[in-house]
């Protein structure tokens, strides 16, 4: 964020908030394309994603046991 911020000449807070919008940006476009290639809604693509997330974090705390 700092760099980013130095790169632009802009205050960090402008740089966290631009990078928060494009995170934010990419996932809504990976969603998309996701459910076009599978053929599936949005929501069956939350659900997954869900689904995913919810067994990293099991497996993040079983390493970290």
């Amino acid at each position: 964020v700092d760099q980013v911020g130095v790169l632009y000449e802009v205050h960090r807070a402008t740089a966290a908030r631009w990078i928060a919008a494009a995170r934010e940006d990419l996932g809504d476009r990976i969603r998309e394309e996701l459910a076009r290639r599978l053929e599936v809604g949005l929501d069956e693509v939350d659900s997954v994603v869900r689904l995913v997330q919810s067994r990293v974090d099991v497996s993040l705390d079983r390493l970290l046991r």
